[in-house]
């Protein structure tokens, strides 16, 4: 007796397991996500001075070597500043390999990358809520609200019934 190809809550058609439409859009989505964060990444270089000048909105010493020279003041003084550059591109590169691993265990039906998602969605949820309320340049500010869309989406479609009956372990 032959058995169908996959689990339990997925259906086969001509012997391939269908991915319903609910996982294909949620597996966008993260690419989306992935997307915006490449496209931070990238503005955070091209940014870099403007992100400076809101970081030193909140130090008043840094504030005063802006003003006596400019970012190239700031950056000889000896004041630390945020390195900003680096942590957008490690970000990027952990956001983008995370994204490709959970993503082909969430289409294989994996029940515990549905949750990893999950998880992540909702930490990038609270990062974008924290750093919205910084004083960040607007096009930043537009693209945590874009990102804080997808991820809301995400999680729709991740507890979606149709996921939940294709990741569901019986």
């Amino acid at each position: 007796m032959d058995e169908e190809p996959g689990r339990a809550g997925q259906e086969a058609v001509a012997g391939r397991v269908v991915v319903p439409r609910s996982v294909t859009t949620a597996i966008s989505l993260v690419w989306g996500t992935v997307a915006i964060s490449g496209v931070t990444a990238l503005l955070t270089w091209l940014l870099r001075d403007d992100l400076v000048r809101a970081w030193a909105r909140d130090n008043p010493d840094a504030m005063e070597q802006l003003r006596a020279g400019g970012i190239e003041a700031l950056d000889n003084s000896s004041i630390t500043v945020p390195s900003f550059i680096p942590l957008a591109v490690t970000s990027f590169a952990i956001i983008a390999a995370m994204a490709l691993v959970l993503s082909a265990f969430l289409r294989g039906g994996h029940n515990w990358a549905r949750w990893c998602l999950v998880a992540l969605a909702a930490f990038a949820m609270f990062t974008t809520f924290v750093s919205v309320n910084r004083g960040l340049p607007l096009v930043f500010v537009l693209l945590a609200t874009l990102s804080l869309v997808l991820q809301v989406a995400l999680l729709w479609f991740l507890f979606h019934a149709d996921t939940r009956r294709y990741v569901r372990v019986e």
